[in-house]
């Protein structure tokens, strides 16, 4: 055989074999043998590697890379999986960035964060959050508020509940708080330290008054010096002992005369008291005493006075007993001096009315026989 002919044969034989190795993958074959365009998915000088994880666009056929990456992976050469808590959008394969590996479609419940890594907190009603910042998203558990109910309610609401983001107390406050918030504590000067939200939503109104000696309605300013209670006008509706008027700026004391002086010292007192500023009442049963001794000149009635400022019954007690055990033995005798009189009195008024009515009843029959006699 001529050498030409051996290199034919060997040509053909080349031939031969490239069109059969590139022959399901190569689109296009170039003079050389080499393949210039491949079918998607294959890639390579002979379109004989596949592509890995692109999706229907394939790949480069000179390096390989996926055009873009199929649903569920992500990377360069789309190697990497997606994390496996992002949420499902392309059957059951999830999608997420092709460089980062973010989610893109959000996280499944209970999940977030960029690659949906970290978990809701518990402290989240079902354990339920947003995906972009971790906050809870169908409120939080009974006594918890903030976006991540990572706050407690304030110990003032009633019943422990508050609203999340703003932590308003659902069902009020308890006594002795008030506020949106129930954070704030009523003022001691209000009775029974209970009081409520004004209509301001911020000022404090006491429920049930002040105590004495301050000035309603916030029960936050005193009353005048000398004044037990007062009006929201300031006017003194009781005085402190020893002291009247408006505003109990009087001195009042149980002087005789004009009254007390300055250092309140009493020129005489009136009946029934003692003392330098006559702020003591005399001893029981004593009408009139001595201003500085106490004793008494003046006992009531049915008392004298023993010597030591006191006045004692002028009865003795075992004459008074005696008294007392005769007066109950002849209560029997007493009632029926009473009684007796009234019955007879009633007995009597009886028998007359019934005498008034038998007259009236027999008069008119005699008279009629009257006249029957003298007929003719």
């Amino acid at each position: 055989m001529e050498l030409y002919q051996v290199f034919a044969v060997i040509l053909c034989t080349q031939c031969i074999f490239i069109v059969d190795s590139t022959d399901n993958h190569c689109l296009v074959l170039s003079q050389s043998g080499a393949c210039e365009e491949c079918y998607i998915g294959w890639y390579g000088a002979y379109c004989d590697k596949m592509c890995q994880h692109c999706d229907t666009r394939g790949c480069s056929k000179t390096t390989g890379v996926c055009l873009q990456c199929q649903a569920g992976y992500y990377s360069t050469n789309c190697s990497l999986t997606c994390p496996p808590q992002c949420r499902e959008r392309y059957g059951d394969r999830e999608l997420c960035a092709r460089t980062t590996g973010k989610c893109l479609e959000g996280c499944k419940p209970t999940w977030w964060g960029d690659k949906c890594e970290q978990k809701c907190g518990k402290q989240c009603s079902g354990s339920e959050c947003f995906f972009y910042d971790g906050s809870c998203a169908s409120g939080c558990k009974d006594g918890l508020s903030g976006s991540h109910c990572d706050k407690t309610c304030s110990v003032g609401c009633l019943h422990g509940n508050c609203s999340q983001l703003a932590g308003v107390c659902l069902h009020g406050c308890k006594t002795g708080f008030y506020g949106r918030s129930c954070d704030r504590h009523c003022t001691d000067k209000c009775h029974d330290s209970d009081c409520r939200t004004g209509v301001d939503g911020d000022t404090p109104l006491c429920t049930h008054g002040c105590v004495p000696g301050s000035k309603p309605p916030l029960c936050d300013n005193p009353c005048l010096t000398n004044c037990l209670s007062c009006t929201e006008a300031g006017v003194c509706t009781s005085c402190k002992a020893g002291f009247t008027g408006t505003s109990c700026e009087k001195k009042k004391c149980n002087c005789l005369g004009s009254g007390c002086s300055d250092d309140r010292i009493c020129d005489g007192c009136l009946d029934g008291w003692q003392g330098q500023t006559c702020e003591l009442a005399c001893s029981q049963n004593c009408l009139r005493c001595q201003q500085k001794s106490g004793n008494c000149t003046t006992c009531r009635q049915g008392f004298t006075y023993d010597g030591r400022s006191q006045c004692t019954s002028v009865i003795p007690a075992a004459t008074t007993k005696a008294t007392t055990e005769g007066q109950e033995s002849n209560l029997p005798v007493v009632i029926i001096s009473i009684i007796v009189p009234l019955l007879v009195i009633v007995a009597t008024g009886f028998c007359v009315l019934r005498c008034c009515r038998f007259r009236r009843c027999i008069l008119p029959l005699s008279e009629e026989h009257v006249r029957d006699d003298n007929a003719p």
